[in-house]
């Protein structure tokens, strides 16, 4: 029995001899053996069926390589694996026939009921063959010799058992994935009763369920003391009292599931894993978080900029642009706070030399710490005392009474009822009633000083007095015109260079201008170019020689021209200049006013021209600032002083705006 390998186009089904199979389009036969496309196999189950057909017909694969033989049967009934087959692989060295009497020689094998075991009796095997002989009988009684005649004779041998025949037989019992051939190999070998295990399954490998993987460490509340960038220890702050994020920081990072692997019992059946459970990150994600999803993975990410909570009830995960904490802020507490939110509320006490950062900000309870803002909003509902409220560029609101106290917001705006003995600066500053305060501003509305020294550039005060031994002091701060001043000297004296230059130039144009030579070329060329007159060749010679004489003429002309052109741009420069520092001049100097409706105790009103070493804001020194407001100036110029009366100034000045 042969096997051939079928060629399209030269022969058919219908060609195939007897004992010849045709080779799918997966497998090919070459000089070195059967070898097996994987990537032809596709999905199903095509080789098993082609594995089959061949143990069918009474055949068997020769020197087989038993790993890939094994490895191509669960091709297609499972996802491919990550360690690809190669484009071919050698399957055995051919095909051969696989006779019945050999067959015979095999023994029933024992499958457990659940396919996880095999069980075969290896013992002595003999072969029955039959041969046929040629017998010639004894001659009858009349000495005459029958005929010979052909006898057939049957005999045992001993036979052994082959690999490639055991893989076979097997197959045709059942038995059809993992073979131990080691172990099938040496019971061969040993050729002596003996019971063994000859396959084992290959049990399913169980997937992992979809997991949340966390991304970062403002997942938890951590109130271990602080740890600064050069590994020093801050015991005033607290790690991570309040978890904090900042939009697009990436909390949750989804785990897929992982599918198990097929396993398989030895009669060659699938055993599928179970299927792992999966999480919906749709479901998890709360009011201030999106789902992510890259080429990176699937991703729970904090949409704004907040406070992290997590609800134990329905695993949500959410962020929130404030946080409310109604356990006051000290050391025992929360510690310092630095807040990267947008909003925090605060129910209980800010303790003294305990510090908050943050944007918006509202304390409900008394504050004696320190509160930064960085240009939000500040709201203090109770007092403030012995603390300080600075924020550069926003407001600044306090409903109780401040004493003692530092409240700065150079940029931005300043609303207090009642202070006492506070420092006070801001763009805009409304106060009701201040006494022995400082207070530095640009624009002040106030109802009551008392003994407060106060320098703005616009002042409306209803009532001023003295308080204990402090009169009231206001200093009118005048703008500080010397650098537009110094600008405008020195316009004035590039106008008047600019002109001599000017000047220079124009009576060099002129002489040019005035030259019989230039103004006979001049006229030549534009009747040349009008084309009313035609030249012989000895004048067009002569006119050339003309054209190249008076060249540097007017290139020198057109140069002065250019001259004066730019002369007269900068000097129009330099004049709209200087108009616009006259009118920044004016307007400045009329911005600046005071008034005050009741005089009912000491006051006296001053002006002074700033300057630019005057105290820029939140960086000034309490202190220096203190005696600037209260002491005087060489360049002070009293504009009031007594204990009665009303003071406006200028006459009739215009009221702040709101």
């Amino acid at each position: 029995m042969s096997t051939r390998q079928f060629v399209p186009g030269r022969k058919t089904i219908a060609d195939l001899e007897s004992g010849e199979i045709l080779l799918p389009d997966f497998a090919v036969l070459r000089e070195d053996g059967l070898h097996v496309t994987p990537a032809a196999l596709g999905t199903g189950d095509r080789f098993v069926k082609f594995a089959d057909q061949v143990f069918n017909a009474g055949l068997r694969f020769d020197e087989l390589n038993y790993p890939a033989f094994q490895e191509l049967c669960t091709i297609g009934a499972e996802p491919p694996r990550p360690t690809a087959n190669p484009s071919t692989v050698r399957l055995a060295a051919g095909i051969k026939p696989f006779p019945t009497d050999r067959q015979d020689i095999y023994r029933s094998v024992k499958i457990a009921a659940d396919g996880s075991s095999a069980e075969y009796i290896f013992e002595p095997v003999m072969i029955e063959r039959e041969e046929t002989i040629t017998v010639q009988d004894l001659a009858d009684q009349d000495g005459q010799l029958p005929p010979p005649r052909q006898e057939h004779r049957r005999h045992s041998e001993k036979a052994l058992l082959q690999i490639d025949e055991f893989i076979a037989a097997m197959w045709l019992k059942g038995l059809r994935y993992g073979l131990d051939i080691p172990a099938i190999a040496a019971a061969i070998t040993a050729d002596k009763p003996d019971r063994r295990d000859i396959a084992r399954w290959h049990p399913p490998s169980q997937g992992q369920n979809a997991t949340l993987v966390e991304q970062t460490d403002a997942l938890y509340r951590d109130d271990t003391p602080k740890r600064l960038a050069d590994g020093r220890i801050d015991l005033r702050a607290f790690h991570n009292r309040f978890p904090q994020v900042t939009a697009g920081t990436r909390l949750l990072r989804k785990q897929p599931r992982v599918l198990g692997q097929t396993g398989w019992n030895v009669r060659g059946e699938p055993l599928e894993p179970e299927i792992p459970k999966d999480c919906d990150l749709d479901s998890l994600a709360g009011a201030g978080t999106r789902v992510e999803r890259s080429s990176k993975g699937e991703f729970i990410t904090a949409a704004l900029t907040g406070f992290l909570n997590i609800d134990t009830k329905s695993n949500q995960i959410s962020v929130a642009e404030k946080i409310i904490d109604r356990h006051g802020v000290s050391l025992r507490t929360t510690g310092d706070l630095t807040l990267s939110g947008a909003e925090f509320e605060e129910h209980g006490e800010v303790q003294e030399r305990r510090e908050v950062k943050g944007h918006h900000m509202t304390f409900l309870a008394d504050v004696f710490g320190q509160i930064s803002s960085d240009g939000g909003r500040v709201l203090l509902k109770a007092r403030l005392a012995g603390g300080a409220v600075r924020d550069p560029g926003g407001e600044i609101a306090i409903e109780g009474q401040a004493t003692q106290a530092v409240i700065a917001a150079p940029g931005g705006s300043i609303r207090l009822q009642s202070a006492e003995n506070c420092l006070i600066i801001g763009a805009r500053v409304v106060v009701a009633q201040a006494v022995g305060c400082n207070i530095l501003a640009d624009t002040a509305e106030i109802g009551v000083s008392k003994g407060s020294a106060i320098a703005c550039r616009i002042l409306a005060l209803e009532s001023a007095a003295g308080w204990r031994d402090a009169e009231t002091i206001v200093t009118l701060l005048l703008p500080d015109l010397s650098a537009k001043r110094k600008e405008a000297d020195e316009l004035a004296d590039e106008a008047c260079a600019l002109a001599r230059r000017r000047q220079a130039a124009a009576d060099q144009c002129a002489t040019l201008q005035q030259d019989p030579q230039l103004i006979r070329f001049l006229q030549l060329r534009d009747t040349m170019n009008a084309g009313t007159a035609k030249l012989d060749p000895p004048r067009q010679a002569a006119w050339q020689a003309m054209i190249n004489r008076m060249g540097p003429v007017l290139k020198q002309l057109k140069s002065v021209q250019d001259e004066l052109q730019a002369l007269d741009s900068r000097i129009g420069e330099i004049n709209t200049r200087q108009a616009q520092i006259a009118t920044e001049c004016q307007q400045a100097e009329q911005s600046t006013h005071c008034s005050i409706v009741q005089i009912a105790g000491d006051t006296r009103v001053r002006s002074r021209r700033a300057t630019h070493a005057d105290p820029p804001g939140c960086q000034v020194n309490e202190k220096l600032l203190r005696n600037q407001l209260r002491g005087n100036r060489h360049d002070d110029q009293a504009l009031f002083s007594g204990s009665a009366g009303s003071f406006h100034w200028p006459e009739q000045p215009p009221l702040p705006d709101d």
